[in-house]
Formats: structure tokens, sequence, C-alpha cells
């Protein structure tokens, strides 16, 4: 082709380019900024609304100003400026990010307003730039009015298939092999790149620094630890960013497993190599006495309880179904993890297993948890309609459930109202000494035969279930504020 005639389509497409990248750029960053928001406020629900709501808001207010702007002021290197300068914001907001997202997080506000604070930091100023450059290239490209309605379609068009390529992109293959933080310092040079194409004249040395600092920063840069952790390993993994630290518990050494700063998701005593946590104790009480040939665990996080398991069973098979395939070797290399022949770990979704699942189980153990919440489809009356279905006819089936105690309508007493629906027999037990306001482990336990267990102290705090509270569903399942 000739030379000419590639500079013609080269322009002629330059404007479609950039929208398409900045659009894989604002998605790739959408989704890496939760990961950044995870070790401090988790990954609920109200953090995902508030993420999705201040990008879309300040999109739009982009999209407004960058349409009155370009009016005015429409040229490839006006746009260069702007590029640049969503540039720069980046890269500061990204440096300072975990200094300002823990000072919100520790200035004492809830969690809904302390994650909405923390994403309009990350993503409000920047956004409202992003959202800019669609409209300015509308107005550069619209050279022909007859056709200005196929125009401005390839221009959103072209903005939302980047959105489609970041979404994939990051989602299936930068999250596996990428560190957040370089996720998003490789947005910035991208940026910059994009400041370049636009235009190569007007300030070409400052938009040569940005990229070289966005280069070194991508290659060099290493977030702080400014949760008082003593770290052993740090990554993110396909599901979450995933930290294991050293610390104490009642005067004890441990070693935990996190997803957030809220709790931690599982751990051992590093002395004992035992769970240093009091439900562990009610799960293996539940054990004794049983006569138990196959059990089945939904939520594996460090794999904890099957050492706790065979060590009460005899030659029972044990099925652990965790979602997340990283966390075996984690728990192998950290946590003193041994696979054994009678351990069966399924990489699945639980819900999605109970679904498909056709085995009978003696017991079903439910320790599955997104921060302090159980996802909201293994919590609903058609999942324990699953667990049912999961179990021989004189099963049982213990839940680990962070909640409240209050007598107000909380997450345990939803939670027993569903099972109460399968199960004849339900119970629930306070296993630690807190005040009932705050969040702490619960046990519940539903079966379809009388419960009969030990005289351990894990279940001398018994607690009332209210029947009236309204079961959760698939339809109709807030978690979030039940917990919260």
């Amino acid at each position: 082709m000739p030379i000419n005639k590639t500079l013609e389509l080269y322009r002629k497409y330059k404007g479609l380019l950039i929208v398409l990248i900045n659009g894989v750029v604002i998605m790739s960053l959408e989704l890496t900024g939760s990961r950044l928001l995870a070790p401090y406020f988790g990954s609920s629900f109200y953090v995902w609304t508030g993420v999705i709501g201040v990008v879309l808001s300040f999109l739009s207010a982009g999209y407004w100003y960058g349409g009155k702007l370009a009016d005015r002021h429409a040229s490839y290197g006006v746009l260069s400026k702007l590029l640049a300068l969503a540039t720069s914001v980046l890269l500061v907001t990204i440096y300072f990010a975990p200094y300002v997202i823990y000072w919100i997080s520790g200035s004492g506000v809830s969690l809904i307003a302390g994650s909405f604070l923390a994403t309009m930091y990350l993503f409000g100023p920047l956004n409202f730039i992003l959202g800019m450059v669609s409209p300015f290239v509308a107005k550069l490209i619209l050279t022909d009015k007859k056709h200005s309605g196929e125009l401005v379609g390839k221009v959103f068009a072209f903005g939302t298939i980047g959105s489609i390529i970041g979404t994939f992109i990051t989602g299936y293959i930068l999250f596996s092999f990428v560190g957040s933080t370089r996720i998003i310092f490789a947005g910035a040079v991208c940026l910059a790149i994009l400041s370049i194409i636009a235009n190569r004249r007007d300030w070409i040395w400052a938009k040569v620094v940005l990229l070289l600092v966005g280069s070194l920063m991508l290659v060099l840069y290493t977030p702080p630890e400014l949760l008082g952790r003593q770290v052993v390993y740090d990554a993110d993994t396909q599901y979450s960013k995933v930290t294991v630290y050293d610390t104490t518990m009642a005067n004890q050494p441990v070693r935990l497993l996190a997803t957030d700063a809220l709790s931690a998701q599982s751990g051992i005593n590093i002395e004992t190599q035992e769970s240093p946590f009091e439900y562990m104790k009610a799960f293996e009480e539940v054990l004794k006495g049983r006569g138990i040939d196959s059990a089945l665990l939904i939520g594996g996080g460090t794999f904890t309880l099957d050492k706790t398991f065979h060590k009460n069973t005899q030659d029972a098979q044990l099925d652990i179904v965790e979602i997340d395939p990283a966390l075996k070797e984690l728990a192998s290399e950290y946590f003193g993890f041994d696979d054994s022949s009678n351990t069966n770990i399924i990489n699945a979704d639980g819900r999605t297993f109970l679904n498909h699942n056709s085995n009978k189980y003696d017991i079903v153990f439910v320790d599955a948890f997104s921060s302090r919440t159980s996802p909201f489809h293994l919590t609903t009356s058609e999942a324990v309609n699953g667990i049912r279905n999961a179990l021989e006819d004189n099963g049982i089936v213990v839940v680990n459930i962070i909640s409240r105690n209050t007598k107000d309508n909380n997450l345990l007493q939803a939670k027993a109202a569903t099972y109460k629906q399968q199960f004849k027999y339900v119970e629930a037990y306070k296993i630690q000494k807190r005040a009932p306001d705050v969040l702490q482990n619960n046990i519940l336990i539903a079966s379809n035969t009388a419960i009969s267990l030990s005289d351990a102290e894990v279940f001398k705090n018994k607690i009332d279930i209210d029947t009236d509270i309204r079961p959760l569903t698939d339809e109709f399942a807030p978690i979030e504020l039940l917990t919260y």
C-alpha cells in the first residue's frame, strides 16, 4: 500500500483508535480498582455498587463537559493535552492510593461511606477526564453532516468495544499473571502513548517524561504494607487479592490468610498447626461420635478442616469444594496442608457444584466467605435445597455464619429461617464471647433427624431462633444489609 494511502487511513482512524484504547483503559481500571479497595473494605455488593456508580457518574459528567469543550477548542492538540493530564492524574492517584484509602478506612466512617469516598478518590477526577475523550473525537471526525449519525455511532461503538476488550483481558488474563498496581501503571503507559499519538508536537518532552515515569513505576513500584502485618505472601489470584501474614491471637502466634482488612478467612496456630478459630472447634465436636463415611466442605480456605476431619474419622472421604485453585498451593506451602488420598479437592463454585452434584454425604460443612459475608447464592433456599439433596437421610449440615446476635433481623436468623424450610431440626449456637451487637462467628446446625451434640463448651450458648423472619431466596437475599 502506498505511503500516502497508509497515512490517510491512519489519520482517518486515529481518533477511533484513541477511543478504542481509552475504552480498554477505563474498564481495566474499573475492575482493577476494586482490587485496591478490597484489602481495606472487602469486595461486597456495597463496594461494587460504589465503584460502578462513581465511574458512570464521572464519565457522564466528562461526556457532557467534553462536548462543550470540543465545540470551542476541537483539535488533536487539546485532546493530546487531555490525555497527558489523565496520565498525570492516574500516576499521582495510584502512587498515593494506599495512603489515602488506608486513612479513609481508619477514619471511623461506615463501610458504605468509606468505600464510597475511596472510590471517589480513585475514579472521580480520572474518569471525568477520560469521559471527555469520546465527544472530542466525535467532534474531530465529524466532517460530513450527512453521515453524522453514523460517525457518532462509530465513536460509541469503538469505545464500547474497547471496554469489552478491557474487561476480558483484565478479568481472564491480566489478573492471573500481573499484580493489580502494575495493571494500573500499564494503563498510565497506554494513556501516555495515546497522548503522543494524538499530537507529537506540543508538549512532546513532557509526554515522553510521563511515558518514562509510567514505565518505571510499572517495573519498579511496590505497594506499601500499611495494615501492620508481618506479610509472608501477597499476590493476586484469579478471584481475589490474597495476603498471608503472621500475627498473634490470644497471645498465640498465628498465620492467617486474608482477602481484606476486615477479617481473616482462615489460618493456623504456628506452634500447634491447628486452627485458632473457635468455630473450627465446633466443627470438630460435631464430628465426634458419628459414623461418617463421607463428608463435604464448601469453602476450603487453607484447608485446615482436612487435618481435623481425618483425625476424628477412620478412612472417611472428604470432598472440599474451593473456587480458587491457587489456595491449595498456598495452603501446602504456608499452612502445612498435606493432601491425603482420602481428600478430594474440587475447584468450583459451591452453588454450581451443588446444582450438578449426585453424591450423598453424611455431613456437609459450609464455610465459604467473601470478606465477612457468604456469597449470597450459597445462603438462599435454593442453595439449601441443594445441600439437603446432598445429604444422606440422617445427614447433618454445619454452617459457619458471621452475624450479630441482636433481636432485630440479622443474617443468622434469616439463614436459620431459610434452613427451617428444608430441615425438621435447626439449632444455632453463639461461639464467641462478644457483645450481641458485634459481628461474630455463630454455628448453625440442621438435620432431618434429632440433633445430638457433645457437652463441649462451644455448645453452651444456644441461640433462640425467630421463625417469623423472611427466608432468603435467589430472588431476595440482602445479606450485606443483614450483616452490616
